[in-house]
């Protein structure tokens, strides 16, 4: 494994917009930057949108429209122009969110972002442009839908009683109709149905309830690529169901599982249970290998791989320990004929050296399907969050560290990563909650950061 801490170009101070030939750009040293009502000087600048607000008796929001200014161009303003230029072709009129919601109303809660490639088919005469969903959970146990291609909340929220204390999301990668949404009493499937030539939502109805044994919570939910089961990990066992059939589905592990990670292939399943416990399956024959060289609990995984039928490379896992800030990277080779996975470790890094602090450990882990891309987020250790509390500091997080970074990875014929830059101006003071990689954009992947207060910022990467 090599990495190389390469020093991204000078950011100063600013919002990050959006990664153009391989720096992340803020407001400061572009030709464009977002200009906000002077009436809103607490709106957040950037790509985004924020949780509809508690009570929510109307999704809908006006928002504010979002400009780009154009100075004096600089020396090479042409190619400043031309990322202004492909901002637009990829978020038009995009608009900032409305004010934050209420404190306490807009917790930290699971989102997924729909499949991009399972957009519902299009009119041959008048295509319609496709609905690009990110369902993400509210704290009155409903699931509200936002469509960026419109950059509004649909009216429609997914409600049921059987539906509470939602933990976890996951679109069926095969369908964009299909969600599962993992509570207290097991796993609701919904059906949406979409207008045949608007194409976007016109409603939708639960189709079952997967309960599983033990009336056990689900804490998280992974599909297979080409949907033919659904891994459910819930607080007292780990256990694969068929969504079609129903069922309570087949007991894999019977440990509280905490962390799961289905490679791209699918071909490879990880879960994580407390005390460091790790098993890898292999999904063909279901034999596993267990990891007992890691003493802490794992807090963050990534895979990168080929797709389903995609070939035969190799596939790469990094893992991160709770309270730590060190990757650790395994290989998995092909399994032809092979009844249990059987992984290599390949090496490690303490990614503190990029952030020149030892207070922040790793958080979450987000590998993008290209897997050039890798998003590392960033928390307070504990005994840093036990100096902020009584200091009255978040978190006991330090005014200007980081709360997310982007890498530049490549995985052949041996792992690189490379720092790419830090993401600016975009936590206003909240913990980051959550990330992922979104792939509706043609020019790159989407990263999404969801923030504590209800916030979730798109940061394009235009690589």
């Amino acid at each position: 494994m090599f990495v190389e801490d390469a020093s991204p170009p000078s950011q100063g101070d600013g919002v990050t917009l959006c990664e153009l030939n391989g720096a992340l750009l803020t407001g400061e040293h572009t030709n464009f930057r977002v200009a906000l009502p002077a009436a809103s000087p607490d709106a957040a600048s950037g790509y985004g949108f924020e949780l509809p607000q508690l009570p929510a008796q109307q999704l809908r929001h006006p928002g504010r429209a979002l400009k780009l200014h154009h100075p004096s161009p600089p020396a090479r303003a042409s190619a400043f122009a031309a990322a202004a230029g492909r901002l637009h072709a990829a978020l038009k009129r995009e608009r900032p969110p409305p004010p934050p919601p209420p404190p306490g109303t807009a917790a930290a809660r699971p989102f997924a972002w729909q499949p991009a490639h399972a957009a519902p088919p299009a009119a041959p005469s008048d295509p319609p442009a496709r609905p690009n969903l990110c369902a993400a959970a509210l704290a009155d146990h409903s699931v509200a839908l936002y469509d960026l291609s419109r950059r509004e909340w649909s009216p429609h929220k997914l409600v049921h009683t059987h539906q509470t204390d939602v933990r976890a999301l996951a679109w069926q990668p095969e369908g964009c109709a299909v969600l599962a949404v993992g509570g207290a009493k097991g796993v609701c499937i919904w059906r949406l149905t979409f207008s045949p030539h608007a194409a976007e939502l016109s409603g939708a109805h639960m189709l079952r309830l997967l309960e599983l044994a033990a009336a056990s919570p689900v804490r998280a939910l992974a599909w297979h690529p080409l949907g033919a089961w659904l891994a459910c990990a819930a607080s007292s066992h780990l256990a694969v169901c068929d969504a079609a059939g129903g069922g309570a589905g087949v007991e894999l592990w019977g440990a509280a599982v905490e962390l799961l990670q289905l490679s791209p292939c699918g071909r490879l399943l990880l879960a994580s249970a407390g005390a460091g416990r790790l098993r890898v399956w292999e999904t063909r024959r279901w034999g596993w290998e267990s990891w007992r060289r890691f003493a802490a609990p794992c807090a963050a995984a990534a895979w990168s791989g080929p797709p389903p039928l995609g070939g035969a490379a190799a596939r790469t896992l990094l893992l991160a320990l709770r309270g730590e800030a060190v990757v650790h990277a395994l290989r998995f080779p092909t399994y032809a004929g092979i009844r249990a996975p059987r992984g290599e470790y390949i090496g490690h890094y303490d990614l503190s050296a990029l952030l020149c602090t030892a207070s922040l450990s790793i958080r979450s882990l987000d590998w993008a399907a290209s897997g050039t891309r890798l998003a590392v987020g960033w928390e307070g250790k504990a005994e840093g969050r036990e100096e902020g509390r009584e200091e009255g500091r978040e978190e006991g997080r330090e005014e200007g560290q980081a709360e997310l970074t982007v890498l530049c990875t490549r995985t052949h014929p041996t792992l690189h990563l490379q720092l790419l830059g830090h993401v600016q101006g975009h936590a206003r003071g909240a913990a980051l909650s959550g990330t992922s990689f979104s792939s509706v954009l043609e020019q790159g992947p989407l990263l999404t950061a969801a923030w504590a207060d209800g916030r979730f910022s798109l940061l394009p990467l235009f690589s």
